[in-house]
């Protein structure tokens, strides 16, 4: 899990074109006959929601901590995700029961240990759910993501935005002019990094800063081709 990634966002009408591309050098996950699994987060960050701002002022080493969940298995992951100052993300994660399992002793020791935060100053956010295809192109050793019916959610206010497909494309190193990268870009889908997280907070947050990330939350309203989103993003841009 120590890993370069590329991220795209597009409509989810290109989705066809892009998995029939891939047909013939991309074999896809399946378990019990299932192709597209379930995902839930429930993301962590400190009162002021500091990880937020440390990503937001484009920090060069920052973290995010989250509980995750496989929904279609009912399993439960605690992970830290670091990127550092080179670009690569670096994931730990331990098993978990639930997600009121933060609180645990290893849970802290964990937090503690993989991150320079501790459990008793962070508090829930907001939690992500969504539906995966994972690709692998094992001659690139390419592992890719596509996910779809992303939902953003906290005790507040729920957002769905069905039209979004995000994609990573995660490797040794960067390369968006082969493998997976080649492809989009013959769809004209250019990469474009924005995580969940930083959208969710935006959506739900509206009072948080959100200056830098502004032109990609234009590119996602000209995605609309309804234009019945437009209400949402208004307070944004």
């Amino acid at each position: 899990m120590n890993r370069s990634d590329d991220k795209y966002l597009f409509h989810i009408d290109q989705l066809p074109a892009v998995l029939n591309k891939a047909f013939h050098n991309y074999q896809v996950l399946e378990i019990d006959q299932n192709r597209i699994m379930g995902y839930e987060s429930l993301y962590f960050d400190t009162k002021d929601h500091i990880m937020y701002l440390h990503h937001h002022n484009q920090k060069l080493n920052r973290y995010k901590i989250r509980i995750r969940q496989y929904l279609d298995s009912e399993t439960f992951f605690l992970e830290v995700k670091f990127k550092n100052n080179k670009g690569r993300t670096l994931k730990q994660r331990i098993p978990v029961m639930g997600y009121q399992s933060l609180s645990e002793p290893d849970s802290k020791d964990f937090v503690s240990t993989n991150s320079p935060y501790f459990v008793d100053f962070l508090e829930p956010k907001l939690s992500t759910r969504f539906d995966r295809i994972t690709l692998l192109n094992p001659a690139e050793n390419e592992r890719i993501t596509l996910d779809t019916n992303l939902t953003l959610f906290n005790d507040r206010k729920s957002i769905t935005i069905p039209y979004l497909v995000t994609a990573e494309v995660k490797r040794e190193r960067s390369a968006e002019s082969r493998g997976f990268g080649k492809l989009l870009l013959e769809e004209r889908i250019f990469a474009k990094r924005l995580s969940k997280y930083c959208l969710g907070t935006n959506l739900l947050y509206a009072e948080i800063k959100h200056n830098r990330l502004k032109p990609k939350i234009l590119y996602l309203n000209k995605l609309d081709r309804t234009k019945q989103y437009d209400k949402l993003y208004s307070a944004i841009i």
